[in-house]
């Protein structure tokens, strides 16, 4: 009887510690000026360049469910600039988290936090970086692989 004990406990631990999906959806908390968050999603639509080609890349963008702001309309925006094509049926589906790692927002100390979840039937990637007050890059993107 311990051992099943044990083994429940063990099961329902790691299904706790799972990360959050992409199928989960899109979040985006308090923002910064415009100009912060433009130069933020310039920077991460830069990265996608860099990653999957323009042009030949399509994106399913997954919305934070709570409605659409300004942060993911620009950032949609810029997306399709750059060449990519945002489609529901797109096999490549992108989800996303922006907020203000400040529990205090408008604070001298104020920095951004953004974490793309990127997620096909081949991959599944979280990359995640934060920025200063004024939206420039703290340190490199940090790459996980799920």
């Amino acid at each position: 009887m311990k051992k099943i004990i044990v083994l429940l406990f063990l099961f329902l631990c790691s299904c706790a510690l799972q990360p959050p999906s992409v199928f989960e959806g899109s979040y985006v908390g308090y923002l910064p000026p415009n100009e912060v968050q433009n130069k933020i999603i310039k920077d991460c639509v830069n990265f996608l360049v860099e990653k999957y080609p323009p042009g030949y890349t399509a994106l399913n963008a997954v919305y934070p469910q709570r409605g659409i702001d300004s942060f993911s309309l620009n950032l949609e925006s810029a997306l399709r600039e750059k060449g990519f094509e945002i489609s529901p049926s797109a096999n490549l589906r992108l989800g996303w988290f922006f907020n203000t790692l400040d529990p205090e927002p408008v604070s001298e100390k104020e920095q951004w936090y953004v974490k793309l979840w990127l997620s096909s039937k081949d991959e599944k990637q979280i990359v995640t970086r934060i920025y200063t007050q004024t939206g420039d890059p703290v340190a490199g993107f940090a790459n996980g692989k799920l």
